[in-house]
Parts: C-alpha cells; structure tokens; sequence
C-alpha cells in the first residue's frame, strides 16, 4: 500500500485511512463496519493533535485539508501508539524519516525540524557552526559559575561581619 502523497502534500482523510490500514490491519479488514472502527481511534489522534496545535496555531481540524507529507509522517511516526507500524523501515512511508528529526510538543509549541544535512560539506559546516555553539554556552556557563562563586564569597564574608557584631539581621526587639 503506497501513501496517498501528491505534490508533498497528503488529504488528511487519506491519511488517516493510510494509517488505520497500518497500524489496525486486522480491524481494518473486518467486515462493513472494520475501516471506520479502524479509522475512528486515528482520526481522534489527529483532532487532537490540531486542538493541540501542533500543525500551526492557526489550523482547525478539517478532512480534507492538504498537509505537508514530511511534517504530517514525522509527527505520526513519532507517536508511540504507532511507532511499532510506522517507524523507520516498517511502512512505505513517502519520506525518508530521519531519527529525532522532531520535537514531541505540547500544547504551546509545535514540532521543530530540522533539515539534516546530506553532502559531507554541508554536514561539516554545520557541525562546526554546532560546535561554536556548544563551545560559547560552555564559556558563558563557566563565566556564571564564577560569577555566582564571586557572590556567594561576599554573601559570607557579609555574614562573618554581621555575626562579628551581632548584627545577624534577627532584629534587635522592643526596647522601652
């Protein structure tokens, strides 16, 4: 069974019959009534991930909407109800998924992928930009670690003074 992708794009209603047909084979073979019981667990799936937000804050859930393939199978491919039928190697799926290409989201955020490189330069550039990036965090943390050990000296040398004088911020009570 070959994905009903056109132009990069896949009709919601033919997704979820696609996907029914994966991941429920023997409810989906079952009589009259086995496609819509298939169908009905991932159409619910989908709703909620639109109510969720996770194709764009701006979509409703409709049927026949054209979504983005790529976006659409990585996001299904990531749900753990249906990574057993649909993950890397297991369906026909119309992309080349890629591991950890997406960001699981909760309601506030979408799924955020990114594009892996594929020429050896290309992944080379973007490791070493990776790098920089990693080395600048790492010398940012180390300037807050010293930063907060430079506060946290005066923090006590203010405590040995106040415990010197027997100013220890406790109050001094009503005197009268």
């Amino acid at each position: 069974m070959k994905p009903p992708v056109k132009n990069g794009k896949i009709k919601i209603d033919d997704a979820i019959t696609y996907i029914a047909a994966l991941v429920y084979p023997d409810t989906f073979k079952r009589g009259k009534r086995g496609p819509y019981d298939a169908r009905k667990p991932v159409r619910e799936m989908i709703r909620r991930a639109y109510n969720a937000d996770v194709f764009g804050t701006d979509k409703i859930f409709d049927p026949v909407r054209l979504e983005n393939a790529e976006t659409f199978f990585t996001w299904a491919s990531n749900k753990d109800e249906w990574k057993e039928a649909l993950g890397p190697g297991k369906a026909p799926l119309p992309i080349r998924l890629q591991a950890h290409n997406a960001v699981q989201s909760q309601k506030a955020e979408s799924p955020e992928l990114f594009d892996m490189p594929q020429a050896y330069d290309e992944l080379a550039v973007a490791y070493g930009e990776c790098r920089k990036k990693l080395l600048d965090a790492m010398r940012r943390v180390h300037e807050l670690e010293a930063e907060n050990a430079k506060f946290q000296r005066e923090k006590a040398d203010i405590s040995a003074k106040r415990a010197a004088t027997g100013r220890l911020g406790k109050g001094t009570g009503k005197s009268g």
